[in-house]
């Protein structure tokens, strides 16, 4: 790799290192955090591996810049494996500029901020493919088996890590040169060894009636297929902008332009089929639902090596410059809002960020006796982590269903205490019903020019169990 590629991979490192240091966690961040401090097999949201890794980085601390670590170390190892495997399928050049595309693509730099499924979803995404070109095309069998590690990895860290084997079959049943492997032992033993490292996640779900499988697939698919023209183009439009349009709409050129040389060379054909399946998957569930923008997001890894490549063979890559102040400007609008005048407090994402540390911080919130209960799983997880001494916070409402319902047991050892409630309205009846009194004690207020967070603290005296909370 040339020195001047590694200083700018260098440099977005520290940079994210840095700025991640300087901002309260999200609410989700702060959730998973929560998770990572009860270590299970998988959880009712997502598998385990956003907790895992969290827990493998904060052994010496939980400060916000130790648990995002776990992000930037996910988010770089998949940028160094995407430069492996463009020099494994083609040149040097191709690999440092297939990670120059990566790094430019606007979700990635999300992905470098916020720990979260996504960007251990895209390691293992990145850390399967690359062995499995190295397996397929340096002619080593043997590795197959370790890339059904990796993809049983892939599917530990986010459901939709089945799109990667999905379309790795695909691959190899329309490419006549790798057909012979469908029948091999090398391939059933990687598929065994994928499926005995997902098989936490299947235990986890087999002895709570299937939870987490029914709730992705009723989160991410239609249950009534009604055609919503407009959702598809915004998520076509949305995946342009997230993935840098430099870069989506010159992928979608090259691949109408060569689309049946890119299904017919091997080297093509392997970066295409998860690229597409990706994105034709969430594509068509937009007709019917909304696709969130971050679902699509491991479509880059492989379309970052196929655009590099063409991008090098028809003398273009010069495209990456406009890419770049593309990126550029992304990067501000999301991550320095403060810095440009007359921003839209709705297009302030960062606003989601700011505020928890200074809300819950007061020292005198909590008496050493009382218990922490809050209104959902986002308030929850920022109150466990920001009130002082960082309490295990409860939910007593059952209903919508997260990983803090699941957890309930464990309120039948508080009959008798004493608890305060943090929520931004008022406690529910669920509430008023579980303790003998309940009062409100203070209203907490952030304010910034992007808006304004409000919560109300109550106490609520004597805990008589959860009767029948809704």
């Amino acid at each position: 790799m040339r020195l001047g590629i590694k200083l700018f991979f260098l440099l977005i490192v520290l940079f994210n290192v840095a700025y991640n240091a300087t901002l309260p966690l999200h609410p989700d961040e702060a959730y998973y955090w929560v998770w990572s401090k009860n270590l299970a097999l998988s959880y009712y949201d997502h598998p385990p591996m956003v907790a895992y890794a969290i827990r493998l980085m904060t052994v010496f601390g939980d400060s916000e810049v130790l648990i995002r670590l776990a992000a930037v170390a996910a988010m770089s190892g998949a940028a160094w494996l995407i430069y492996r495997t463009g020099c494994i399928l083609f040149t040097r050049k191709t690999g440092e500029i297939a990670l120059v595309i990566y790094l430019l693509v606007p979700m990635t730099q999300v992905g470098y901020l916020a720990v979260t499924p996504d960007p251990f979803l895209c390691f293992f995404w990145a850390l399967s493919l690359y062995l499995v070109c190295r397996s397929l095309f340096e002619e080593r069998p043997g590795l197959l088996a370790l890339a059904g590690v990796s993809i049983g990895c892939t599917l530990l860290s986010k459901y939709t890590g089945v799109l990667l084997p999905a379309s790795l079959l695909l691959f190899l049943l329309f490419t006549p040169r790798f057909r012979r492997l469908l029948v091999k032992q090398e391939l059933l033993l990687a598929i065994l060894f994928g499926v005995v490292v997902f098989s936490p996640v299947i235990a986890w779900n087999a002895s709570h009636d299937w939870a987490s499988f029914q709730y992705q697939f009723n989160h991410g698919v239609a249950e009534e297929k009604i055609l919503k023209p407009a959702s598809i183009v915004e998520f076509f439009t949305g995946q342009a902008a997230v993935s840098n349009p430099f870069f989506f709409l010159s992928l979608l050129f090259f691949l109408a332009k060569e689309r049946l040389k890119s299904f017919r060379e091997p080297r093509l054909a392997i970066l295409v089929w998860p690229f597409i399946f990706t994105l034709l998957f969430f594509g068509y569930n937009s007709l019917y639902k909304k696709s969130e923008l971050n679902w699509a997001m491991p479509a880059m890894v492989s379309g970052s090596v196929l655009l590099a490549h063409w991008l090098l063979q028809t003398g273009r890559a010069r495209l990456i410059r406009w890419a770049g102040v593309f990126t550029l400007l992304a990067v501000i609008f999301f991550k320095g809002p403060e810095l440009v005048p007359f921003m839209p407090s709705e297009l302030v994402m960062k606003n989601k960020f700011l505020g928890y540390d200074h809300l819950f911080s007061a020292a005198d919130l909590r008496r050493s006796d009382e218990f922490v209960l809050s209104d959902n799983y986002e308030n929850a997880s920022a109150v466990a982590y920001y009130l002082p001494g960082r309490p295990e916070v409860y939910i007593l409402e059952t209903a919508p269903l997260n990983q803090y319902t699941f957890w309930h047991d464990r309120l039948s050892d508080l009959i008798g205490r004493n608890a305060i409630w943090i929520g931004e309205d008022e406690p529910t009846a669920a509430v008023f019903s579980a303790f003998s009194r309940v009062e409100h004690f203070r209203t907490l207020v952030y304010e910034n020019r992007f808006g304004t967070k409000r919560f109300n603290v109550f106490r609520c005296s004597n805990y008589k169990g959860l009767g029948e909370t809704k």
